[in-house]
């Protein structure tokens, strides 16, 4: 069962390394970025290989979920010297796959190794919990030991390994870590 996220997501959020901007069509190329890094394929879930129409397609379903309230993908962009950089990879916040809500990243080559995605996550779980959320998951690969150190240096839990069923009808395993108010 899913549910709603208790407020509307924010646009943007931010800290003094990195800013998380809400999603746009225009972000369309770091969509399909993504969708062409190894490592991003080899460790989540994003789709392979998009062309611009479906990468376009995915920012306006980006849009809409944000719009219905069920959650937000953001463009990751490291801040150095008080200057914005370009996005190096996406963080996002979801409620569709559990009744609590979940969040994830991805980064690429550029973005990687800088304790962007540890920020990133640290600062959507933040918000989660300060609207009402009393608990919050990450879910990755059971032997993604990279993802698992983001988890717990962003102060999450680790739950262990349990079966996990996929939009195709199979069952695949998620390690799944979390992060109480």
């Amino acid at each position: 069962m899913t549910g709603l996220l208790h407020a509307a997501p924010p646009a943007r959020l931010a800290d003094d390394g990195v800013v998380l901007r809400a999603m746009t069509e225009d972000d369309w190329v770091l969509e399909q970025a993504l969708s062409r890094d190894p490592e991003v394929l080899r460790w989540t879930t994003h789709p392979p290989h998009l062309d611009e129409a479906a990468a376009r397609q995915r920012m306006l379903d980006v849009a809409d979920r944000a719009h219905r309230r069920l959650g937000q993908r953001y463009a990751v962009r490291p801040v150095e010297g008080g200057v914005e950089g370009p996005a190096v990879g996406m963080a996002a916040l979801t409620v569709e796959r559990s009744p609590e809500p979940s969040v994830g990243y991805a980064l690429l080559p550029a973005g990687r190794g800088r304790g962007l995605a540890v920020a990133a996550v640290r600062l959507m779980t933040d918000w989660l919990l300060s609207v009402g959320h009393p608990c919050v998951r990450l879910g990755m690969l059971p032997d993604n030991e990279a993802s698992a150190a983001v988890a717990a240096r962003a102060g999450y839990r680790d739950l262990g390994v349990q079966a996990a069923p996929r939009p195709d009808g199979s069952v695949g395993r998620v390690r799944w870590w979390e992060r109480r108010a």
